[in-house]
């Protein structure tokens, strides 16, 4: 009767740490391109949530959202 559903989107997936290398490589260049402190700031709120995170228990987070 009704039409089997599915995802709209396939999810994709990263390892945390390797989402927290990322993170802390972006800081780094942010702060070597001397970017605002604004930039900087919200980048290392992003990389404390994924901490926070993996101190949880998180393995992995979703990519394409």
């Amino acid at each position: 009767m009704y039409i089997q559903s599915g995802p709209v989107v396939e999810v994709e997936l990263e390892d945390i740490d390797i989402a927290i290398r990322k993170e802390r490589a972006h800081i780094w260049k942010l702060e070597d391109e001397q970017v605002g402190p604004d930039w900087v700031e919200a980048s290392d709120h992003w990389l404390k949530h994924l901490q926070a995170e993996k101190a949880r228990g998180v393995t992995s987070i979703v990519t394409n959202f």
